[in-house]
């Protein structure tokens, strides 16, 4: 038991230590760049420029309307908030299965989490925190079939 705890300790702290700077510089408005036209487009279910980015304003929907913070904004820029800690976390997960090594593997993705670039777009609304969640996956999911090679999986 005390070892199953133990497994889950760094990727918690790191969670937890990315969460709080985030969310302590998180937009509490409308930002720069495209996130009034993101924040528009999930508020009323439309369509932003092309091309449109429907997997980001779908998800950022269902998401915002759980009301657990007071302003549609601020929902939706916790939503990039939410992404990013997704990708911070697969980070790790890839990390440690690539270099087997627990302090290499959390340290790299803290230093991925508070890059300047990261750390931005993990603020406001914007589609980057899911593309990157998304490039991390596809990153993680090589790493799986390196270690399990078959067809199946390949396809």
């Amino acid at each position: 038991m005390k070892k199953y705890l133990i497994k889950y300790i760094p990727p918690i702290i790191l969670i937890a230590l990315a969460f709080f700077l985030y969310y302590s510089t998180l937009a509490r408005s409308i930002y720069l760049e495209d996130s009034a036209e993101f924040v528009t487009a999930v508020a009323t279910l439309s369509i932003p420029h092309p091309s449109g980015y429907p997997l980001y304003i779908l998800t950022t929907k269902f998401i915002s309307l759980v009301p657990f913070l007071p302003t549609i904004v601020e929902r939706v820029n916790f939503v990039s908030l939410f992404w990013t800690l997704a990708a911070v976390r697969l980070l790790y997960a890839s990390l440690l299965k690539l270099f087997k090594n627990k302090i290499l593997a959390w340290a790299l993705s803290f230093i991925f989490a508070i890059s300047p670039m990261v750390w931005q777009q993990a603020t406001y609304a914007e589609v980057y925190s899911l593309n990157t969640f998304f490039f991390v996956l596809l990153l993680w999911l090589y790493l799986y079939y390196r270690d399990n090679p078959t067809h199946k999986r390949l396809y």
